[in-house]
């Protein structure tokens, strides 16, 4: 389905984001990180949410590109961060005490 989804939408980074974060949970590490690298290449034309390259780069192990991510879409005040406290995705980034902090500046609830 997600094959299917980025051949009728290959630019639309919900569908990108969506898909990466499944291929790489799923073990398939090359459409995710060709999913990643779309982003990516979208960025340098438009804006793509940070938030998005954060899902994937979680998926794939890569947390300190996750932070990363979400440090910039922090910063950008990326209208995804409003989910951070509540997503399953963040599950592995939880133990992190820059996970903790992002909330903490958030203003999130404990």
């Amino acid at each position: 389905a997600c094959k299917r989804a980025i051949q009728l939408m290959p630019e639309d980074p919900f569908i990108l984001a969506g898909c990466g974060w499944v291929f790489a949970v799923a073990g398939e590490r090359a459409e995710a990180q060709k999913c990643l690298e779309t982003l990516q290449r979208l960025s340098a034309r438009g804006y793509v949410d940070p938030y998005f390259m954060a899902q994937i780069h979680d998926a794939l192990g890569d947390l300190e590109s996750a932070v990363k991510c979400l440090e910039q879409a922090y910063n950008e005040r990326a209208t995804n961060m409003i989910g951070l406290r509540i997503e399953n995705w963040t599950d592995k980034l939880r133990s992190d005490p820059r996970f903790h902090d992002l909330l903490r500046r958030m203003n999130f609830p404990r």
